[in-house]
């Protein structure tokens, strides 16, 4: 009973074989029958049954040679998509671990994490150099929700401290691969920019929208830059090639981080920018210099001993308003 099903199934599996099998057996047993004078054939019969199975057989040659071909590619294709799922599960075991506070997120993650993160916030914490990310993706983020106010902290350097943007500057740009380093990524008035025109949009979004900011300036720079949302942070550097590390609420890590930056509050300066709708179009491209100019310099910078000054002094005098007014809404690049 074993021999049939063994035949049956050679033959399912096997069907091109089996077929050109039983042509072939069938061409030699007349062949044979007619050489032995059992049949009488024609040489013509004959011949023209050779050629169809010589044919036949370099037919089912081709086709199975081709069949191979995209079935062993299909192969490999499998074996390398399970190669690299093998590899991408060994990865996020070693950065996991058993039961971790916080783990790494591999650089391609950072973005898609921190808009993950975003999407269920109440709140948000910002504390990093100068603020680019915020402007172009979180605040416009925060401003999209309708239903709730957000309260929104951020803390930035001193743009009125240009040794310290120089600093930053410098180690901005040796940080940004070539790829993502703007031409005058090392010039301290590049940041000082870039935090001016953060600290429009932050008062431009707080005026058209339900956002509920806190701005602080910092005595000094990190290379470490946190978004912290309501159920988790984020940790990154300006490396675009580094890893960043993901920490939930609940944890040591997320509370002690926000513990830090929530502390340093009441010990930094604190930006007031003015809420005079003038300031701040409802389009934004009608925002031009006169409304960057007018905000900023009725600012105010409220110090942690009651003192307070104007945000713009003499430091401010070479500042062009109207490049600021085309970085506030400005795509990354």
């Amino acid at each position: 009973m074993q021999a049939p099903k063994g035949l049956l199934g050679y033959v399912r599996t096997n069907l091109q074989d089996a077929i050109a099998g039983v042509v072939a057996v069938v061409v030699g047993v007349l062949t044979i029958l007619d050489l032995l004078d059992v049949l009488q054939l024609a040489q013509g019969f004959l011949a023209h049954a050779a050629v169809f199975v010589a044919c036949g057989l370099t037919v089912y040659l081709l086709v199975d040679r081709d069949i191979r071909r995209h079935t062993e590619a299909r192969r490999d294709a499998v074996i390398a998509q399970i190669a690299k799922m093998q590899a991408d599960m060994a990865e996020q075991i070693a950065l996991i671990g058993a039961g971790a506070e916080a783990i790494e997120v591999p650089p391609s993650e950072i973005g898609p994490t921190v808009r993950a993160i975003l999407k269920n916030t109440t709140t948000w914490h910002f504390r990093g150099g100068s603020g680019r990310w915020q402007r172009h993706v979180v605040l416009p983020a925060l401003a999209a929700v309708t239903d709730h106010d957000i309260g929104y902290v951020m803390q930035v350097i001193n743009p009125s401290d240009r040794d310290l943007c120089a600093r930053y500057a410098a180690y901005r740009a040796r940080q940004r691969v070539a790829e993502y380093r703007r031409d005058n990524e090392g010039a301290p008035e590049t940041i000082r920019d870039d935090i001016l025109s953060c600290l429009y949009a932050v008062a431009w979004h707080s005026e058209t929208s339900r956002i509920k900011p806190e701005i602080y300036l910092l005595p000094l720079y990190s290379p470490v830059r946190y978004d912290i949302g309501s159920e988790a942070l984020i940790a990154s550097v300006a490396r675009s090639t580094a890893r960043g590390l993901y920490a939930k609420a609940g944890g040591w890590y997320y509370a002690s981080v926000l513990d830090e930056i929530v502390q340093a509050c009441s010990e930094v300066p604190r930006v007031i920018m003015p809420v005079d709708p003038a300031f701040y179009p409802l389009v934004r491209g009608q925002v031009d210099a006169d409304h960057v100019r007018g905000a900023l310099r009725a600012a105010t910078v409220l110090h942690p001993t009651g003192r307070s000054e104007p945000l713009l002094t003499d430091w401010s005098g070479s500042t062009d308003f109207a490049h600021i007014a085309t970085l506030v809404f400005q795509p990354m690049t």
